[in-house]
């Protein structure tokens, strides 16, 4: 008798712990990812165009029973609170952007930074040294590219060469000081300015583009995941990378681009 009740209580014992190892494992059903807005990327949340990368997100963690939940907070906010854990990830990250992240082996898209001026301005961007005749418009924490990057910090300093905007707003604020003289050239994605053009129509009509900086791997945009619990952040990695790539493959992320930005994608 004594050794059926061992046996049951054995039994008993097993199936706690394989039900507790289940409830583990399904336990976070929802992530948590957080950006400063920057449509057609990431947009309103919980609107119907929540942004091309959050609508890959959510396919891609949908098919593991995940729900992803999306916010918005100032850039350099997004990546402190996610690296802190408060967040799974962020969104519209360069691997440059957060190098500390986790990031998925296939990029969600591919970006292009363009400088744009008032049009009646006939600057040009043409090369680093074209830089020494404006008052450049960036947004704190931004990456542009290797050069770009070293030259606001070189000159962080001098308003006359870099002036720097933060917060939800950042865009924006940088085109009101263009359009106010304050500033003589912004650089920023040409979709984004776009998409912020045609949702604000007093400010069309006004700008052009003066150049683009050069194609590099830091044009490659992700969703990244927080450092905080990098066992977890691997295995979201990998289930939007695996998501990612299906899309691509069964013409889904076409689509989806095609719903914010026609149906072609940057220049």
């Amino acid at each position: 008798m004594k050794n059926l009740c061992l046996i049951a209580s054995v039994t008993a014992l097993a199936l706690i712990s394989s039900v507790s190892a289940g409830a583990q494992e399904n336990e976070k059903k929802v992530i948590s990812i957080v950006a400063d807005e920057w449509c057609p990327y990431n947009c309103e949340p919980d609107s119907d165009k929540p942004g091309i990368l959050i609508e890959i997100a959510q396919k891609a963690f949908e098919s593991e029973g995940i729900t992803v939940k999306y916010s918005i907070l100032p850039w350099t906010r997004a990546i402190e609170e996610a690296k802190q854990g408060k967040h799974d990830g962020i969104v519209g990250a360069a691997e440059a952007d957060a190098p500390d992240f986790i990031f998925p082996s296939t990029p969600q898209f591919r970006m292009r930074n363009a400088f744009y001026t008032l049009q009646d301005n006939q600057w040009e961007y043409k090369d680093m040294a074209s830089l020494k005749d404006v008052s450049l418009g960036v947004i704190k924490d931004y990456t542009y590219s290797d050069e770009i990057d070293a030259y606001i910090v070189e000159n962080e300093h001098e308003l006359d060469k870099i002036q720097i905007a933060a917060g939800e707003e950042a865009l924006e604020t940088n085109i009101k000081k263009l359009l106010g003289g304050r500033i003589t050239a912004i650089v920023e994605d040409k979709n984004v300015v776009e998409m912020f053009l045609n949702n604000n129509p007093d400010y069309q009509n006004k700008l052009r583009i003066a150049g683009f900086i050069a194609d590099t791997p830091d044009n490659d945009i992700h969703v990244a995941f927080s450092p905080a619990d990098k066992e977890t952040a691997k295995r979201y990695a990998e289930i939007l990378a695996k998501g990612t790539e299906q899309l691509i493959e069964n013409g889904e992320l076409d689509k989806i681009t095609a719903r914010y930005l026609g149906n072609t994608q940057s220049d």
